[in-house]
């Protein structure tokens, strides 16, 4: 469905779209307000990319390979086909859980498959994630299963403010921003889930963290597409950044300063050639132990 008939089916339905939710879901308006907003975009969204044309597409250029971007009429002829689309459960803040569909596009020319976050080659066993402007609102954090980025956010502060642990956040999360006025409406036979686990927690915190750290070296992010799972996709390119941030990667790593250093000359060094040694304070606080820090910064 093109994006001006569907705008035309919703223009036609009676009032507005939220008015005529309102009437059928037994939600406050203003949760019924920012699930249609919410909707619309979605559905806007998938069409312009699910259906692009040589006039009318939302994929930029520089989500495409290097192939369809160096002659704008080599892209005109190139338009993406062959749909695929799956049930997936989107993980959000706002609105809890919240049904959809994943699609993706094939083009025969290139024989790349275009997926929201990545696109994978003809026969290729990679996974190559675009580069853009911003973090993607959206995560892809397993085969069915997306997650907004503000809900990351949510999981990464509670991890380093509050140490909760996935379990916990999986439970609070189920407990407390779970909404089921949608679960009910659905098929029963729907093949995705409303809860999250804690396996599901931590493949949203390690892969979003990885796409976070990408994203602001604005390096090219790549991953297994055939893996056993997202654990084992994940676990290379998470071994090569802490070997990173064990070395000079901490933003700062050179920190010093007389309150968490101490200077002092060895009194076994020569008057000629005097030797300073340095030691460096370690915070520990009965829960985690070894952790040198400041809160005075450079």
């Amino acid at each position: 469905m093109h994006a001006s008939n569907l705008r035309m089916k919703l223009g036609s339905l009676p009032g507005k779209p939220s008015d005529f939710l309102l009437g059928r879901l037994i939600q406050p308006p203003r949760i019924v307000s920012s699930m249609c907003d919410y909707f619309c975009s979605m559905v806007f969204h998938e069409v312009s990319v699910s259906i692009p044309s040589a006039a009318n597409t939302s994929l930029s250029r520089s989500q495409l390979r290097p192939a369809l971007q160096s002659v704008p009429t080599v892209m005109r002829d190139r338009e993406l086909g062959e749909p695929k689309s799956h049930p997936i459960t989107v993980f959000s803040l706002e609105l809890g859980a919240v049904p959809g569909h994943s699609t993706s596009l094939y083009c025969r020319h290139c024989h790349t498959r275009y997926y929201p976050g990545f696109y994978v080659h003809h026969h290729a066993t990679v996974r190559t994630f675009y580069i853009s402007d911003a973090m993607p609102e959206f995560i892809h954090t397993s085969e069915h299963f997306y997650t907004t980025s503000d809900l990351c956010e949510l999981f990464a502060n509670m991890m380093v403010t509050a140490w909760t642990s996935g379990t916990n956040c999986a439970r609070i999360y189920n407990t407390s921003i779970f909404k089921d006025a949608l679960e009910s409406a659905l098929p029963l036979d729907w093949q995705t889930s409303f809860q999250l686990d804690v396996e599901d927690v931590w493949n949203t915190f390690y892969t979003y963290s990885l796409r976070l750290d990408y994203h602001e070296h604005q390096e090219l992010m790549e991953l297994p597409h055939d893996a056993p799972s997202q654990a084992e996709r994940l676990r290379a390119l998470l071994e090569v950044r802490n070997s990173r941030m064990a070395g000079t990667g901490q933003e700062e790593w050179n920190h010093a300063c007389d309150v968490c250093c101490y200077m002092y000359l060895d009194p076994e060094s020569d008057e000629d050639e005097p030797r300073y040694l340095c030691i460096h304070s370690a915070v520990t606080d009965g829960i985690t132990m070894g952790h040198p820090c400041c809160g005075i910064m450079d």
